[in-house]
């Protein structure tokens, strides 16, 4: 058996009204118990399997969650949230 490839993907979530980064976006991958924030900068950098299929979930107090399949991010993506 051989192991899944691993694929790094770099992430930023900004503000779509402002283009402001945001801080502290919780991140979690479907599957995986385990969540991730975004910096101070609205950064974050996971890896994660290169299977099809993987859901990531971006969410924050005040701003619509977004929901993206791994297959629609780039290895460097932005990611725009919309205050509720």
């Amino acid at each position: 058996m051989t192991n899944p490839i691993k694929r790094t993907v770099e992430l930023q979530v900004l503000d779509s009204s402002t283009g402001e980064a945001l801080t502290g976006v919780q991140v979690t991958i479907e599957g995986f118990e385990q969540a991730i924030w975004t910096d101070d900068n609205g950064k974050l950098s996971i890896e994660v399997s290169s299977i099809a299929n993987t859901i990531l979930t971006c969410s924050l107090v005040s701003f619509e969650t977004r929901t993206l399949e791994l297959t629609e991010l780039e290895d460097t993506t932005i990611i725009y949230l919309s205050e509720k």
